[in-house]
């Protein structure tokens, strides 16, 4: 599989725009919960709140993330590994 940059393009155009790092972190989870009126439920890592996680080598905010930055990975409570979702990914399962 080919490894591709990550980084959305909303969020490039969210720091093109002058936003910081830690805003557009921001935009990206607790205010779109916030302006979904979901936030009690989403948007934050909270006791209580559901959240599926994924773990970078990096930090998302400054950098571009591959695939292959990708250390740990948490679906609905459970941990995954990276690699073998990746690899799933690969085979079309």
């Amino acid at each position: 599989m080919q490894e591709r940059s990550v980084r959305s393009n909303g969020t490039q155009a969210r720091i093109a725009s002058g936003l910081s790092a830690h805003e557009t972190l921001a935009a990206a989870t607790i205010n779109a919960a916030r302006a979904l009126g979901r936030s009690a439920e989403i948007g934050s890592i909270e006791v209580g709140k559901a959240a599926d996680i994924a773990v970078w080598a990096a930090d998302p905010r400054t950098a571009t993330l591959r695939p292959s930055d990708l250390e740990l990975v948490l679906l609905e409570g459970r941990c995954h590994d990276p690699a073998a979702l990746l690899d799933g990914l690969a085979s079309g399962a």
